[in-house]
């Protein structure tokens, strides 16, 4: 069983599910390589960020007790409006964050084999705010959140 936590596999995760929770182009470090900023129907966008943070914790002691990790990744949505990009960051966080009734998460996150996902935090405190930059007609809103997984050794 492996035990070391390879978060680019994590990082490509989480790009494919927010991809397939938000249906909306998402960007690995930087703007979504097919998106024309140019075509007012490639907004909005968000993109994802492999960020510090986290570290190790002792996984559930029934399920699995052996050592566990944080990970933390920031992801920030964009828009050429306010709204566009407060409406992407509620599906993201609606996509990460979810829960069923039964207390299972909404979107599925297909993690690397060994390891599971036994939680999803926000990260940090209260919600976050928009950013703007640029002036008309190049402006550009941003909503940047964080969110920590919480990974164990699947057992």
């Amino acid at each position: 069983m492996e035990t070391v936590v390879r978060k680019r596999l994590f990082t490509a995760a989480l790009i494919e599910m927010l991809e397939r929770g938000t249906r909306r182009s998402i960007g690995d470090g930087k703007v979504p390589g097919a998106l024309n900023i140019d075509d007012n129907a490639s907004w909005p966008f968000a993109v994802v960020h492999s960020v510090a943070g986290g570290g190790s914790w002792l996984g559930p002691s029934l399920r699995a007790p052996e050592r566990g990790q944080l990970l933390v990744w920031q992801v920030t949505s964009s828009g050429k409006t306010r709204e566009q990009a407060e409406a992407l960051a509620d599906l993201v966080r609606m996509t990460v964050l979810s829960r069923v009734h039964a207390g299972g998460f909404q979107v599925s996150f297909a993690g690397p084999a060994q390891w599971e996902v036994v939680d999803r935090l926000p990260y940090g405190e209260g919600m976050p705010g928009v950013d703007s930059e640029g002036s008309p007609p190049n402006e550009v809103f941003s909503v940047a959140e964080q969110f920590v997984f919480a990974v164990t050794p699947t057992t």
